[in-house]
């Protein structure tokens, strides 16, 4: 996260660092990001710019945790996630990021996210800043009505259905299917999974 010295910049000088990492994170995936040109569009040095932030990964986890804060708001009221709901809210919450300024920065933390480790994943939908992203969210997660007898397999579960929302909210983006389409598309997915896809057969005895 940011230094101290970030915090007590005045109200201008910080919105233009902001406003010049959003930019760049925006417009180049993650690896070619420079930071270089972030100080140079923020009007500092690259020295001055290591003065407020550790390194590039540290600029980019402060942006994209203001991104997705508000989401992180939301999942934090609840007391117990539902799997399925929770990715299906995060689909009908990101689709009103299109045609916003938001936009192109959430495409590339989505499209980072896509070739990175899985904690680091989760970590970038959640904006935790805990060193294991997985403590906050998994035991408030209702397994009740769910085949899942391990952490392991939760997380299996999560990341397949935020696979499934990603996939279809850059569909919806991308303009290939309309909001009521996408959303069509992960109810009837997800209740594939959620009930399978083979009939069971009744046993007559």
């Amino acid at each position: 996260m940011p230094t101290q010295a970030f915090y007590e910049l005045d109200a201008d000088k910080k919105q233009s660092l902001i406003e010049a990492a959003v930019r760049e994170f925006a417009s180049l995936p993650y690896e070619k990001a420079s930071m270089f040109k972030i100080a140079q569009n923020a009007g500092v040095s690259r020295s001055g710019l290591y003065y407020y932030f550790k390194d590039k990964e540290d600029v980019y986890r402060y942006i994209t945790e203001q991104l997705y804060q508000p989401f992180v708001e939301l999942i934090r009221e609840e007391p117990r996630l539902d799997p399925f709901s929770l990715s299906r809210d995060f689909f009908i919450f990101f689709a009103r990021y299109k045609n916003t300024e938001r936009e192109d920065l959430l495409r590339q933390t989505l499209y980072n996210a896509r070739s990175i480790d899985l904690e680091s994943f989760l970590s970038h939908i959640q904006a935790m800043r805990s060193e294991n992203p997985l403590e906050d969210l998994l035991p408030r997660i209702d397994l009740s009505s769910l085949k899942v007898t391990s952490a392991d397999e939760c997380v299996l579960l999560f990341v397949l259905l935020q696979t499934i929302a990603v996939r279809l909210l850059f569909a919806y983006l991308d303009g290939k299917l309309s909001f009521d389409k996408a959303l069509e598309q992960i109810d009837r997915t997800f209740d594939l999974l959620r009930y399978g896809f083979v009939k069971q057969e009744i046993s007559v005895e």
